[in-house]
Formats: C-alpha cells, sequence, structure tokens
C-alpha cells in the first residue's frame, strides 16, 4: 500500500507541474514583442523604428517567431554632429543600407549590407572627407545603384570619388568582392543594372551583358 500510495503522489506533483511547463511555452518572446509600424515587407521579417536618447531613432530588426532582436542602424543629433541611415532594399532578412555622419570636421558615407537572421554585415562602397584633405580620392567610392538579394549577395555600379571610371561589381553573402566589369559611366548607364535572383544584368556600349554573382 505504501508503494501504491507513493505512485499516487508522483502522478499529482507530475499533473501539477504540466500545466505550469506548458503555459510558459507560451510567452510572447522577444521579437514577438517589438511593436511599432513594421518597415519590412516579409511576414517573417519585423524592422521597427524607435526613439533612442541622442535625438535620433534605432531600426531595431528580428526574425518571428524567436529571432533575436537586433540593432540594425541608428540615428543621432549631437547639435554640431550628426549621424543617419537609411534603407535603399529589403529582401527578405537582408537589407542594403546607406548611412552618413557629419560634423564640422568632416564627413563620412557608406553602403552596407546586413542580414538580420546572423548579424552579419559587409561593406560595398564608402568614403570620407576631413577639414584640411583633399575633396576628392580615388580610394573613396560611391554605389549610385545597388541591388541585393534573400541570399545576401548584391551588385553594385561602383564610382571612384574623382575620377571618369564605373565598376559593376559583385558582392558574396560574405562580401567577397568580385569586379565583373568597368568601363566609363556612359558605356555602363548605372540604370541598367538589374539583379534577377543570384544573376547580375546591365549593358555596356548598349550591348547587354549578365553575370552569376559570388556564391
Amino acid at each position: 500500500m505504501r508503494v501504491a500510495w507513493r505512485g499516487v503522489g508522483l502522478l499529482f506533483v507530475v499533473a501539477m507541474l504540466v500545466p505550469a511547463t506548458a503555459g510558459a511555452s507560451h510567452r510572447p518572446s522577444a521579437c514577438e514583442r517589438l511593436k511599432g509600424k513594421d518597415l519590412a515587407p516579409h511576414a517573417k521579417v519585423k524592422l521597427v523604428e524607435r526613439a533612442n536618447a541622442d535625438d535620433g531613432k534605432d531600426l531595431l530588426g528580428c526574425v518571428l517567431p524567436a529571432g533575436r532582436v537586433r540593432r540594425v542602424a541608428s540615428s543621432a543629433d549631437y547639435y554640431t554632429s550628426g549621424e543617419n541611415y537609411s534603407i535603399r532594399r529589403i529582401a527578405r532578412t537582408v537589407l542594403l543600407m546607406d548611412s552618413s555622419s557629419d560634423s564640422q570636421y568632416g564627413s563620412a558615407r557608406s553602403t552596407w549590407v546586413y542580414d538580420i537572421r546572423t548579424g552579419r554585415s559587409y561593406g560595398i562602397a564608402s568614403s570620407s572627407y576631413l577639414l584640411g584633405e583633399p575633396a576628392s580620392d580615388p580610394s573613396d567610392t560611391t554605389a549610385t545603384t545597388a541591388f541585393v538579394n534573400k541570399a545576401g549577395q548584391a551588385v553594385a555600379a561602383i564610382v571612384p570619388d574623382g575620377t571618369a571610371s564605373l565598376t559593376i561589381a559583385g558582392f558574396s553573402a560574405k562580401g567577397k568582392r568580385a569586379d565583373l566589369d568597368s568601363g566609363t559611366p556612359e558605356e555602363l548607364p548605372a540604370p541598367s543594372l538589374g539583379l534577377n535572383y543570384s544573376t547580375a544584368y546591365w549593358t555596356h556600349s548598349g550591348e547587354p551583358r549578365s553575370a552569376e554573382l559570388p556564391g
């Protein structure tokens, strides 16, 4: 009889624990609790702007149902300087971003890719200027046109500052760059550039061209 009662007691304890465990599993994740106007077009992705303590905004993103909430970018107003960002394109969890910073001492610009799912990012083009330095430097670049796909690959029309040249460059999901074509902006009109899945296409002197992006 002692064994039988011990078994009944054990079943009673298990029965009391199961509802509590089941209830806990339905608690909304941090991603599900993230509120605000959703800027992401895909139903499984959240992308929300929140005011921050620097008189700017934080861009927060996550992947439903329980992905980590990540701070993608931030803007700020420091009276004599500021930082800004803008979204160029969204491909499911992958963002193509522009960011900038300005102060009385100089400025900086960059174009980059960010994956909300993994938190990984890589740069496509960047430029900076400091007071007293030359206004243009060929090592500084601008992405006049750029595209990204949901795998994290990108293609861009990249122009070095102060030059009359343009390069069509492809990027792998890890940011490895491969130059696909080059010429003048007249030979390679940036508006002709496009991306279909992992195939980039453009025209060179009116001739259609295409290439697969790096894997």
